[in-house]
């Protein structure tokens, strides 16, 4: 009714003893203003029989417990948002000399660096067990295999007593599986912008059983890799993951082809290449899938195989040296660069106090 109170009562309301308010007012974001509360409590007395003045107390014992029941509600949202895990990746880079490369070990992550003064020098130091409190640090020595990379033969027999030879990329990514690369005596034609010519492919041998490779050999300059010589480190050598049954090769461009990168599923009988993948850097099998570092469609970067496919793997930062170190509790370790991350689960407070 468009009348002020009372000329808009209802006609059965007309002439009787009433008490009325005006309560359009009286909400606030959804909650009655105090004036109303007591006029509402006031109705309900009336309506009910009860003396306004004893049923008002309960009201405010009323909302006092919803106000602590929703404050608590409140609380253990909060503390649950709180301590709920999130993934970031963690600066983890050593102190000392800049970083150069790094690659997986039996027991953790090595990661080489520049000898003094700055440039590598015969051989490079290794940081082992960074991750835990008890780092170390010792120089590159016989007892060190890496897993993750095939190295020319010269150096690689030094390395292990299982896998050893006098030419071509050896190496031991798992215990018990020998990978040797060496030139093939199959020799295909070429062409370049120069004309072109006659190059061997390469031939991949694991634990005796050998095969040809669509992959052009690059001659191993191995003076240039004597006691890793001047310029050289194991970060050089080609990349490489075995477990059990499966094996994966990556070969980065060089002046004859585009690097590649293949897949065998049974102890290296049969290979696969992997098509759109290009400059392989690195790889390493992770508990998300295998992860590379290389070029997918010339774009170069870290990529992640899920449903047989590589996809886009985010990272910290962006660099021309992209190397994928190994994994530290079920999460990768990576390297852009000079700098080495690792990807880590922690509660979300912990990841906002910056130190990542």
């Amino acid at each position: 009714m468009a009348a002020e109170p009372p000329d808009n009562l209802p006609p059965p309301l007309t002439g009787q003893e009433l008490r009325w308010a005006d309560l359009r007012r009286g909400w606030c974001w959804f909650f009655p203003r105090r004036k109303t509360r007591v006029e509402l409590v006031r109705v309900v007395a009336a309506a009910a029989g009860f003396d306004f003045r004893a049923l008002l107390p309960l009201d405010r014992q009323r909302r006092r417990k919803n106000f602590f029941r929703f404050a608590a509600v409140l609380l253990l949202v909060g503390f649950a948002a709180a301590w709920s895990p999130v993934q970031i990746w963690r600066d983890v880079t050593p102190e000392g000399p800049a970083v150069v490369g790094c690659d997986s070990l039996d027991d953790g992550i090595a990661v080489y660096q520049m000898n003094e003064p700055q440039a590598i020098k015969n051989i490079v130091q290794v940081q082992r067990k960074i991750f835990s409190t008890a780092a170390s640090t010792e120089v590159l020595n016989e007892r060190l295999v890496p897993r993750g990379r095939l190295l020319p033969a010269p150096v690689a027999g030094r390395l292990g007593e299982n896998c050893r030879g006098s030419s071509g990329w050896i190496g031991e990514p798992q215990p018990g599986t020998c990978i040797k690369i060496t030139e093939s005596a199959e020799i295909v034609p070429f062409d370049d912008p120069m004309g072109g010519g006659e190059i061997a492919l390469s031939k991949v041998r694991v634990n005796g059983l050998e095969r040809t490779l669509e992959v052009f050999w690059k001659p191993i300059d191995y003076s240039r890799w004597q006691d890793y010589g001047r310029t050289s480190h194991p970060s050089e050598g080609l990349p490489v993951f075995a477990s059990a049954n499966k094996l994966w090769l990556g070969f980065p461009d060089n002046e004859f082809n585009r690097g590649t990168l293949w897949h065998s599923a049974d102890s290296g009988r049969n290979w696969q290449a992997e098509t759109g993948i290009s400059d392989v850097r690195s790889l390493r099998q992770t508990e998300q899938g295998v992860l590379i570092a290389a070029r997918l469609n010339r774009e170069l970067g870290f990529y992640l195989q899920q449903n047989d496919r590589f996809e886009p793997f985010e990272v910290p930062g962006k660099g021309d040296q992209l190397e994928v170190c190994g994994e530290i509790e079920g999460f990768p370790v990576i390297r852009v660069d000079r700098k080495i991350y690792r990807f880590v689960q922690q509660p979300w407070w912990q990841s906002q106090l910056g130190d990542n």
